[in-house]
Parts: structure tokens; sequence; C-alpha cells
């Protein structure tokens, strides 16, 4: 701002959201604008009928998936969020709005970071294995250095500190959503 710059904001605690489709309206949200602007709008354009709004969703999130690179995790990253967002417009929007607020936040959480085990996996054996592991509850060593997550003791150190003080700045939105409950 010194030098006379505004740069938009491209995240406002994301993990915090209450469904996938509102953790995408605050997860890089100036790519997330680029490809409601420039894809999904010209698409929901030329299409008439309603079932073409959940086909444009999963195009944008499979063209998503391919901004970041040409490999199979990152189609499949793509098509994660767009099966998952379909789903939610469907019918998980009104069966989660049933749930307290708390639980559909980790609910968010958790299909968001299952989508980011896709996109951060060399390979999708490498994905398919850390899913099978995580849900065994059995994560080796090996399935964390595949995902190139084991780190010395100062990088998750750092980690930890960065998580609560991010946490710490979230406090303040996460009160009101505890009170409500």
């Amino acid at each position: 701002r010194m030098l006379g710059f505004r740069f938009p904001e491209n995240f406002n605690l994301p993990y915090t959201a209450t469904s996938l489709r509102e953790t995408w309206r605050r997860w890089h949200m100036t790519l997330t604008g680029f490809f409601r602007n420039y894809v999904f709008k010209p698409l929901m354009q030329r299409s008439k009928k309603p079932w073409m709004l959940y086909a444009n969703l999963w195009i944008v999130f499979l063209l998503s998936g391919l901004w970041h690179g040409a490999a199979w995790t990152f189609v499949c990253f793509g098509i994660w969020n767009g099966v998952w967002l379909m789903l939610e417009r469907l019918f998980l929007e009104k069966w989660m709005a049933r749930l307290p607020q708390f639980l559909r936040i980790i609910w968010a959480y958790m299909v968001f970071m299952m989508g980011v085990v896709i996109f951060k996996s060399p390979d999708l054996g490498t994905a398919f294995k850390f899913f099978r592991e995580m849900f065994a509850f059995e994560i080796s060593r090996k399935a964390w250095e595949d995902l190139h997550l084991v780190m010395g003791t100062k990088f998750w150190f750092m980690m930890v500190l960065a998580g609560v003080i991010a946490f710490a700045g979230a406090i303040p939105k996460l009160r009101p959503v505890m009170e409500r409950e």
C-alpha cells in the first residue's frame, strides 16, 4: 500500500466454512473469481436446462484442476471438488442444514482436505494408499514421505505456531458460531 498498490484479498478463513461451496468462495478468491467470471457464467448463459448447472460446475472444476498442471492428480482433484459441489447442491445442503454448525465446518474441512491429499500426491496410487492408511488410522512414515510431508522438527514447530496464530485470528469470527450452538 505504501507504493500505491492494492491487492485483492485472496483467502478469507476458508477452514471455517460450513460447506464446500462456501470453502471455495473463501479459498484462492482471485482464481475462483476468474473461473466464475470467465468460464462458469458464460457456460451458464448458454445453458437452458437445469441439469446443466451441475455439468458446468464439473467442467469448471475439471478445468481448475488442469490449471494447476497436466497430471492425473490435478484432474482428479478437479473432479473430486466438482462432484462434491454437485452433491451439495442436489441434496447435501438440505441435509447439512439440520446439523449443528460446528459439524458442518468439520465436514467441509474434511472433504476439502481429502481433495488436498489428491492434489498433493505425486500420483493416484500414492493418494489411494494415503486414504487407505488414513481411514485405517495407521499412517506410516512412508505415506507421509510420499506426500513430501516429512520435515524437520523446526518445520513442524513453525507450522504449529502458524496454526495457533491463524486460529487466534479466527477466534473472533468463531465466537458467534459457538454461541449460536
